[in-house]
């Protein structure tokens, strides 16, 4: 698959759950700041779009493996049976303001296979920066906190994807001893 391909794909992507993450962080803003923060958290997302999407990138091939499409898509379905499952066992337990904090350590996890099926090292960096947010988001819940782990959940994971929806787009350069491997600079 092309790096231009992925890369346009990939910040697509990213960028979009990243946006769906700031978005359903809003709800512990006062009130009168939700339309402002929404505002803000949309053309943050445009300007990541923009930057990603219009960088340059060399007409180089990603050698994925021929399965690469159907391990991708076991990868989001084992997570969204995950969600569900937290989603069906927090509410009834009385403990849906944890759903956010739970959510976030699944996605991180989730990034963790996608290393090696899209041949994305920087997911370990995506998957570790999610993991510590939902420390943080778990331990303001510990401490009686709930809404303010809502908060570091929902809008830490935007911030780490935003910045991963550009990470991933940065320009590669061919190495000179193998068409089929690329390097970041």
């Amino acid at each position: 698959m092309s790096e231009r391909a992925l890369a346009r794909t990939g910040t697509l992507v990213l960028a979009g759950f990243a946006l769906l993450w700031a978005v359903s962080g809003l709800h512990v803003a006062p009130a009168a700041a939700r339309i402002p923060l929404l505002v803000a958290a949309t053309v943050l997302t445009a300007i990541v779009l923009a930057l990603g999407l219009t960088r340059p990138r060399p007409q180089v091939t990603r050698r994925l493996a021929a399965s690469w499409m159907r391990r991708f898509n076991q990868v989001g379905a084992v997570q969204g049976l995950l969600i569900g499952g937290v989603c069906l066992v927090a509410i009834p337990t009385g403990h849906p303001r944890l759903i956010p904090t739970l959510v976030l350590a699944i996605v991180a996890a989730h990034f963790v296979p996608l290393v090696a099926i899209l041949r994305q090292r920087e997911y370990l960096g995506t998957a570790l920066a999610l993991a510590l947010v939902a420390v943080g988001s778990l331990v303001s819940y510990v401490l009686g906190m709930p809404e303010l782990a809502a908060a570091v959940a929902s809008l830490g994971a935007a911030v780490v994807l935003w910045v991963t929806a550009l990470v991933v787009t940065r320009p590669v350069m061919a190495s000179s001893t193998s068409p089929e491997t690329v390097s970041r600079v």
